[in-house]
């Protein structure tokens, strides 16, 4: 009979560590995954812009104290040069393999074309830079990050930050002709 106990104790010990693993590891699949910045370059110049969405009917400016639902894009001014999207995402738990953009005019979605990047994704900890290089010439003025494809299976975008009061979407273009 004590032998009965203590083969029975340790099986239910052992029955207690895989439960608590395979609990552990379904914790353990990732959480929000959202672009934590984006750096804009024309001709190898990082450029600066302005956080704002479009209402509609043209770009407006977002106030960064206020929590909004507007989809918040990052808008640069560029001439149409050689231009380098580099979107910083940040996806704790997982590996991001590939990232679906879509490209359109003022988020138009009737305009729209789908690129994916999985070429250019370089992994920092939980941050991956995903780069997109192209030559603007006004076929689009707004690139949207829609998903992405991780280790842990397809995630889509609408997540932000903690200490955040909006989601980060894109980046949007202004032609600028100085």
């Amino acid at each position: 009979m004590n032998n009965f106990r203590i083969i029975f104790t340790k099986l239910l010990l052992m029955f207690t560590v895989i439960l608590i693993l395979l609990l552990t590891s379904c914790f353990n699949r990732g959480g929000p995954i959202y672009i934590d910045s984006i750096l804009v370059y024309e001709n190898d110049e990082l450029l600066t812009g302005t956080y704002q969405y479009h209402d509609g009917e043209k770009w407006q400016e977002y106030n960064l104290k206020k929590k909004t639902k507007e989809k918040i894009y990052y808008r640069v001014p560029v001439k149409g040069e050689e231009i380098k999207v580099v979107f910083n995402i940040y996806a704790p738990n997982t590996i991001i393999k590939e990232v679906k953009i879509v490209t359109n005019i003022d988020l138009d979605f009737w305009s729209n074309e789908t690129v994916f990047i999985e070429d250019d994704i370089e992994q920092e900890e939980s941050i991956f830079a995903c780069s997109y290089e192209f030559v603007y010439e006004g076929e689009f003025n707004a690139i949207t990050i829609t998903g992405f494809a991780t280790s842990n299976g397809l995630k889509y975008m609408g997540a932000k930050g903690k200490e955040s009061n909006f989601v980060l979407w894109g980046v949007s273009f202004n032609k600028n002709e100085e």
